[in-house]
């Protein structure tokens, strides 16, 4: 019966398998596959939303309040949008008033997270975790810090 599906599937051109173990090693080579893809075009659409929302928030503030936006600032933060897990990529995305780009996530009252993102690839970070506060800084280099990935999962927790 299994094989009988897979022989119909569109997206299939597996050959058509006979034993019991084949069509289960069949069957999952197919989702395996198929979750990968799924898993990759989601993530491709969140960061490019982010990163869309980047290039929207630079452009915004240069029209509307004259602020300078260095594009290694850009570069910087592409990286942290970047190396970002796909589980955090819902984030507001903003400009400061120095030209620093900031990520925001606000989980609710009480529990939020910021990232501001320094020309010269520095990481200003603050969080409220209820009553307890989290601030300090960082340097991007190839992945999230530590401090700033465990400071967005306690703000997303609420503790």
């Amino acid at each position: 019966m299994t094989t009988t599906a897979l022989e119909y599937a569109p997206w299939s051109t597996l050959e058509q398998e006979k034993g019991v173990s084949d069509d289960a090693s069949t069957l999952r080579r197919v989702w395996d596959g198929i979750v990968t893809a799924s898993e990759s075009i989601t993530r491709g659409l969140a960061l490019e939303d982010i990163r869309v929302g980047i290039r929207r928030a630079v452009l915004d503030a240069i029209d509307n309040q004259d602020i300078s936006v260095e594009e290694s600032t850009v570069r910087y933060a592409e990286a942290f949008a970047t190396a970002l897990p796909s589980s955090l990529q819902q984030v507001d995305v903003s400009i400061d008033f120095d030209g620093d780009i900031s990520f925001d996530w606000d989980f609710g009252k009480r529990r939020v997270f910021a990232v501001s993102v320094r020309r010269d690839g520095v990481l200003n970070y603050a969080g409220l975790f209820g009553l307890n506060r989290l601030r300090g800084s960082e340097v991007l280099l190839r992945d999230i810090p530590s401090p700033i990935l465990q400071g967005i999962l306690r703000a997303q927790r609420g503790r």
